[in-house]
């Protein structure tokens, strides 16, 4: 990637952070006077009463990720192209009946991609309160009472509000049923993935389901055994759980659902000729699981209590993208079927 380029991600996040000073970030409890605007930290903070805050630090932050997200994007593009198209002349026709439709296509993939790994986020929260904690607590006789989807997860935690009176059997399950929903859904659709669909339209939409559902209760799971909150908090509390038995629960189901979601993802991108060379594909596998390292840092910046262990949680993070490196692609591939 050029210097242009880098230079031009820069500015882009730059931008991108002034223009969140446009979109309010307050939070559930906020005093009226103060608004707080910046995403996805606060780095504007107006006072009816007084002065304008600024701070900087935070908008220094927000530059760091939406310039890391711009030159993520760039990247992928880049990519996505040709060589020969990029160092080629434009006007030579076999450029213009060969790579521009390929280019074109790619490009339309790529925002496909990258529409639906935001929608499937927010929908991933949904199933965990709604189909997970909403529906036991129904189950057992109690209402929904407030809802509450975080899009900024886990920066913010959704949450929902639930009124019923139970009994001391149930309260586990109404705590747990968000983490074993998930993760129901989501070893489904990767079971579904691997031996039915076949639609690439279909299967985008459906891998990033199975990717949030699967990460929401992994990350639950390893963090809340690190550190207890949420509902591991309550689950610990009920005693059906405790924080060494939380923590080995998230390793065995992230590592049962890494092996799987990476050869999905490898034949996502490679069936619909995204990644023409399968010698680049491990890097793109590795840009996927550096979702991890960027969402634990949203978690560890927006959940305060978590700083003090932000060294183990960081280390951690970045293992699935070093591991993906070392597995064979042929592995990784070996599925021959073909998204139409």
């Amino acid at each position: 990637m050029k210097l242009k380029s880098i230079v031009g991600s820069i500015v882009l996040g730059f931008l991108i952070s002034l223009a969140t000073g446009l979109l309010s970030n307050d939070s559930g409890i906020s005093i009226p006077e103060l608004k707080r605007y910046g995403h996805p930290f606060v780095w504007l903070v107006t006072n009816l009463n007084g002065s304008t805050e600024y701070i900087l630090i935070n908008l220094a932050a927000d530059v760091v990720i939406w310039t890391v997200a711009s030159l993520f994007t760039l990247f992928l593009l880049f990519k996505a192209v040709p060589a020969r198209a990029r160092n080629s002349s434009s006007t030579t026709p076999y450029l213009v009946q060969e790579t521009v439709p390929r280019q074109r296509s790619s490009y339309i993939f790529l925002l496909y991609y990258l529409f639906f790994a935001f929608v499937m986020k927010a929908v991933s929260e949904f199933v965990h309160e709604i189909l997970g904690h909403g529906f036991f607590a129904m189950l057992f006789g109690g209402t929904i009472v407030s809802l509450t989807i975080s899009l900024l997860w886990p920066y913010r935690l959704s949450c929902i509000g639930i009124h019923g009176i139970f009994e001391a059997w149930q309260r586990p399950w109404i705590a747990g049923a968000g983490i074993l929903v998930c993760l129901i859904v989501s070893c489904s659709i990767q079971a579904l993935l691997t031996w039915k669909v076949k639609a690439w339209r279909l299967t985008v939409p459906l891998f990033w389901l199975a990717f949030w559902t699967f990460v929401n209760p992994a990350g639950y799971l390893i963090i809340g055994g690190i550190k207890p909150f949420g509902d591991i908090s309550q689950l610990i509390a009920d005693g059906v759980l405790s924080q060494p038995l939380s923590v080995a629960i998230g390793v065995i189901v992230f590592a049962s659902n890494f092996f799987s979601l990476s050869t999905i993802f490898m034949n996502i991108i490679q069936t619909t000729g995204f990644v023409m060379n399968k010698k680049t594909a491990p890097v793109f596998l590795g840009l996927l699981w550096l979702t991890i390292p960027f969402i634990t840092l949203m978690a560890i910046i927006g959940l305060g209590f978590l700083s003090s262990y932000s060294p183990l949680l960081t280390a951690i993070s970045f293992l699935p993208s070093i591991v993906v490196f070392f597995l064979p692609v042929d592995s990784l591939s070996a599925v021959k079927r073909h998204f139409s």
